[in-house]
């Protein structure tokens, strides 16, 4: 488990913490919710995976769009599919700071992010309000908004801990359906390390309310991680990484300065979001 330790210590070049909000984003209403946290199990216990997918969904009339390949595209419509479900977070927390970042649809009512993203960075304490914004051009201009209840999923390494790329995800469930006006990513849960490795994917996500993606290849950095040289800013943590056919097949996390990393969707991941109850 030597790779895993050197995760660790990445900390120290990790560059995509979540962007902090403006003021004129301040005093945006956000809904309410709550946060419960999973036991994560010990890296060198991990049982073997087996592949298992859920199924992208695209809402009829809404448009699809094709990838480019050039390096950090703008999308000029957040509101076709895959786009429109990568939502924009607007999060205010219990400590009444605010910080922005990314996540994405991976059914009617379930989201997947980055831990990290859902947690103050300076006071380490957790959301209060959230506001979920799809296809996201500027406060006036977007696909759809949430503001309704949520319910987070942690690891429980985020309790009383600082940072670390070690389970780096969070899930969440809304209230409501909102995948069904949104669309969602499928997912791959298991891929083995052959069926990863110089993989075409492409990453997408927001920073500072503008929406962009990239593609290029990815390589198994550990059985937890991916690395690739696609471009990220910070903000973009929560993102997907995801294959042509709109599969998520990991989470956008961090970046250090010979790489850009991403958490596999390990099997763990799809039982937590599944035990996740409606708020």
């Amino acid at each position: 488990m030597k790779t895993i330790r050197l995760i660790s210590l990445l900390m120290a070049f990790l560059l995509l913490i979540p962007a902090p909000v403006s003021l004129a984003a301040e005093a945006d209403e956000g809904g309410e919710g709550t946060v419960e946290f999973f036991e994560v199990p010990e890296l060198d216990s991990a049982a073997e995976e087996v592949l298992t997918e859920t199924e992208p969904f695209i809402p009829d009339g809404m448009e699809k769009t094709i990838f480019n390949e050039d390096d950090r595209i703008t999308v000029k419509n957040p509101s076709k599919f895959p786009y429109s479900a990568i939502a924009y977070l607007n999060v205010t927390g219990e400590c009444g700071c605010t910080w922005t970042g990314t996540g994405f649809m991976v059914s009617k009512d379930q989201m997947l992010t980055a831990g990290h993203c859902l947690r103050c960075i300076k006071h380490y304490k957790w959301p209060k309000k959230i506001t979920f914004y799809f296809g996201y051009k500027n406060a006036r201009s977007y696909l759809y908004k949430y503001t309704g209840r949520w319910r987070i999923y942690v690891g429980n390494l985020y309790e009383d801990r600082e940072y670390t790329t070690d389970w780096d995800f969070g899930c969440i469930r809304f209230a409501q359906n909102v995948g069904d006006r949104t669309g969602w990513f499928g997912s791959r849960y298991g891929l083995s390390d052959k069926q990863l490795n110089m993989k075409f994917m492409n990453v997408a996500g927001y920073r500072d309310g503008v929406l962009k993606y990239d593609t290029g290849f990815v390589e198994v950095l550990s059985s937890q991680h991916l690395k690739y040289r696609m471009d990220t800013l910070p903000g973009n943590s929560g993102g997907p990484v995801y294959d042509p056919d709109y599969y998520a097949v990991g989470i956008n996390i961090a970046q250090n300065n010979s790489y850009n990393i991403g958490f596999r969707l390990v099997n763990f991941v799809r039982e937590q979001i599944d035990a996740l109850e409606k708020p």
